[in-house]
């Protein structure tokens, strides 16, 4: 014959498994959520157009088919133009006196494709013009030469 003790763990085992089975399935006070898209911003370099570095040239940014053309009056106005609607443009100066990132503004706020930015002081041909566009939560940065400022032969 079984020893009682054998007996009673046979005997209360079924309950045991029941009793656990309700107290961790039942509801508890965790209420489900749903998994969130990632909120971080797609990022792809511009390159420099090779006219950019040549005396008389024009200049823009490219990265496949997102392309950025700008031009410097000689008051220091920038004129930005895109091939897609921009979301917004930050602009900078990297110089012996470098220039903190300063939002451009958009001249058509209905297609966003052509922006201004009036700087403080004329650029110099010696600067770099720093760019920072966005469009659909993707941002595209570049840096270009501001060589072609300077008259051509």
């Amino acid at each position: 014959m079984a020893s009682p003790k054998t007996v009673w763990i046979i005997a209360t085992a079924p309950l045991l498994v029941v009793v656990l089975w309700l107290l961790l399935d039942s509801p508890s006070e965790v209420v489900e959520q749903k998994a969130q898209e990632p909120q971080a911003l797609s990022s792809f370099p511009l390159m420099e157009l090779p006219s950019c570095r040549q005396a008389g040239g024009l200049c823009g940014l490219y990265n496949g088919e997102f392309k950025v053309a700008f031009a410097i009056t000689p008051d220091g106005q920038l004129r930005i133009s895109s091939s897609q609607s921009l979301d917004y443009v930050l602009v900078g100066l990297a110089s012996a006196g470098d220039q903190k990132p300063d939002v451009a503004q958009p001249v058509d706020v209905e297609t966003r494709d052509r922006w201004v930015f009036n700087f403080g002081v004329v650029p110099e041909s010696t600067d770099r013009l720093r760019l920072v566009t966005v469009v659909d939560e993707t941002s595209w940065f570049g840096e270009a030469s501001l060589i072609f400022m300077s008259p051509g032969n």
